[in-house]
């Protein structure tokens, strides 16, 4: 695909050539949900029988059995829908807003993606003008009707398909209570077991998002960063399409400031996960949707403040290690230049940062590792009383890694800190219990890791004592 330098760029190109047909095919389940529409197209439907119901009027029947006698014919076709086009689309909308039956609404999305396929900005322009004045039912509402009611794979994706296609070339965008609704249908589609439905609204999704009035609604509703974390966890070596998409949708929604000033700090592990993808991908194309994404957060944001936070959290999260290791490896010209910029910055933004800057972004980042630090008494004298800070937010952060997260290094290191900090602070046993933390690492005693049960009974061992400078003799003692 090609690679675009800024966000005029990205919203200037209308068709990015992100799907990679050859490579979506081979990854997607066989038969594919929209390889369906060879079947559909088949079905003999009755539409006297619907203009006896009076879902079609007399002219209505008319437009729609003349267009279905000249269908297979493109010059007839094309003739056809030059002279009746906007009409017979309100046909087709006024049906996808009457019609319950299965069958003849996939007949009748394969007619229209046949159209789109056709000649797509022609189907769209005429589908636009099916729209009422101001304050009147878009185009778009049959449409959003069916994602919510049917649960068909094939009706709801060729809906979606045609959705996108109306709403992302400007003419009609969907108010802010319709996103929220379409929204939560993408998510639990991507969050799908069936490979080939989270591709195709991860493809979707890519799509719509490459339009600006989409991003930050997107990146605000509930659950979409869960649902593309979730896809970027998945196992590099078989869902390369999927996160390949999901590293694009998080370039596109990076070139909005609010989005790239939050996204490290909202909670989520998004970041840290894709941090984690760009160490563990062997695909190019992936690396660069990653290097993208993390030089928009560099750059993006208008605040010097805010990026120079940003880039602490990225230390942290030991981003620098994997850039470098990238840039011994092959890159094309564009991702080697988004690699040595990011770490240009993350350079200057480690030399800044003191021993415990250093510690405090390694924790936010959830991802802990045996480094110096932590086994430094020196450090934990001087520096214990700074996890009280800000409402104990590092502490809190220490004891909710003890429960949320699977990596056995992160678990022991979280233990052996807690344990840190409880004899070096003297309320330090009252603050981690106040904060369950000592349940948490009592739980770890049972771990199947030997070195997370060895470092929760030397917290455990810390917390029940009272007198600090007996435990050691009482260790060597009950080790003879």
């Amino acid at each position: 695909m090609p690679q675009y330098a800024s966000l005029d760029q990205a919203n200037a190109t209308v068709d990015t050539g992100i799907y990679e047909v050859a490579e979506t095919a081979a990854s997607l389940s066989e038969p594919g949900i929209l390889e369906f529409s060879t079947t559909a197209a088949k079905f003999q439907i009755d539409w006297g029988t619907y203009k006896q119901s009076q879902f079609l009027n007399d002219n209505e029947h008319r437009l729609l059995t003349n267009y279905l006698d000249c269908v297979k014919n493109k010059a007839a076709k094309d003739e056809y829908l030059e002279s009746n086009g906007t009409d017979l689309c309100r046909v087709f909308l006024g049906l996808l807003s009457k019609v319950s039956k299965i069958e003849t609404l996939q007949y009748l999305l394969t007619l229209i993606a046949d159209m789109f396929a056709d000649n797509a900005d022609r189907a769209a322009k005429l589908f636009h003008q099916c729209a009422g004045p101001e304050g009147s039912a878009p185009s778009t509402q049959p449409l959003l009707r069916i994602l919510s009611t049917k649960d068909d794979p094939y009706v709801v994706h060729q809906v979606n398909r045609v959705l996108v296609r109306l709403v992302s070339d400007g003419v009609e965008v969907l108010p802010h209570r319709e996103q929220q609704v379409y929204f939560m249908w993408i998510v639990n589609e991507i969050k799908s077991k069936e490979k080939d439905a989270s591709l195709l609204a991860l493809e979707s999704l890519a799509k719509l998002l490459r339009f600006k009035p989409y991003r930050r609604s997107f990146y605000e509703h509930g659950e979409t960063i869960e649902a593309l974390t979730h896809v970027v966890q998945l196992d590099p070596s078989v869902n390369i399409q999927a996160q390949y998409l999901t590293a694009y949708i998080a370039w596109v929604i990076a070139f909005e400031p609010s989005v790239a000033s939050k996204i490290c700090f909202d909670g989520s592990r998004f970041a840290a996960d894709l941090a984690d993808l760009l160490t563990a991908t062997k695909k190019d194309k992936v690396t660069r949707m990653c290097l993208g994404f993390f030089v928009n957060l560099l750059t993006v944001p208008t605040s010097d403040e805010v990026r120079s936070r940003i880039a602490a959290v990225l230390v942290g999260m030991k981003l620098l290690t994997s850039v470098q290791s990238v840039l011994r490896g092959s890159l094309d010209t564009e991702a080697k230049a988004d690699a040595e910029k990011l770490k240009t910055l993350l350079e200057d933004s480690s030399e800044k940062m003191s021993t415990f800057d250093e510690y405090a972004n390694e924790v936010t980042s959830g991802r802990l590792e045996w480094s110096p630090v932590h086994r430094s008494a020196k450090f934990w004298r001087e520096n214990a009383m700074r996890l009280n800070d800000s409402q104990h937010k590092l502490l809190k952060i220490l004891v909710q890694l003890l429960e949320t997260s699977n990596d056995p290094q992160v678990l022991a290191v979280a233990a052996h800190d807690i344990g840190q900090y409880v004899t070096s602070n003297p309320r330090g046993k009252s603050n981690i219990e106040k904060l369950k933390g000592k349940e948490q690492i009592m739980k770890l005693m049972h771990h199947d890791d030997q070195s997370v049960r060895y470092e929760s009974l030397i917290a455990v061992q810390k917390l029940m004592t009272q007198n600090w400078s007996s435990l050691g003799k009482s260790i060597a003692v009950g080790s003879k």
